[in-house]
């Protein structure tokens, strides 16, 4: 089990960008996973709830798994949390068992909490370089506006 303390502020969770953009991105045809979903699934119960295939796994909540390839997978407030490059190397080849040609990763690196001192731009090459790393190409967008800080990549 992941001895990794866990950064969870339940009072952002209703308000989480990363699943705000998902809404306007997802479809109900597509599968979908939540890494760092918390220990209560609050996005993957409520995707759920509205009809749509989500499966959530966390450090917290070793009860819960992950099959297969994924459509979609969201990572909110999961990548600044990660205390050493290990962790988030770990975390991201994590993500990367769940990812095939065509896989929209919904992700955010916000300013608050940080664990490590990598800025915005150095973390989005190492999202970027793993996903290079296994052998795949991506489509990168940086949204701005009210979902400012919030990155959608598609594996290709």
């Amino acid at each position: 089990m992941d001895t990794r303390e866990k950064t969870y502020r339940k009072a952002f969770v209703p308000n989480a960008l990363v699943y705000k953009v998902a809404q306007v991105k997802i479809s109900k045809d597509d599968r979908i996973l939540d890494i760092g979903c918390g220990v209560d699934e609050y996005h993957p119960k409520r995707l759920r709830s509205h009809g749509y295939t989500c499966d959530g796994i966390d450090l917290s909540r070793p009860d819960l798994t992950a099959r297969g390839k994924y459509d979609v997978i969201l990572l909110s407030n999961v990548l600044n949390v990660q205390t050493n490059i290990k962790d988030l190397e770990d975390t991201l080849n994590l993500l990367m068992q769940y990812v095939n040609v065509g896989t929209t990763i919904i992700w955010n690196y916000p300013n608050t909490p940080r664990k490590m001192n990598i800025t915005d731009d150095s973390m989005k090459a190492y999202v970027l370089d793993r996903i290079w790393q296994g052998d795949y190409g991506h489509y990168h967008e940086r949204l701005g506006g009210s979902w400012r800080g919030v990155y959608v990549t598609t594996v290709v």
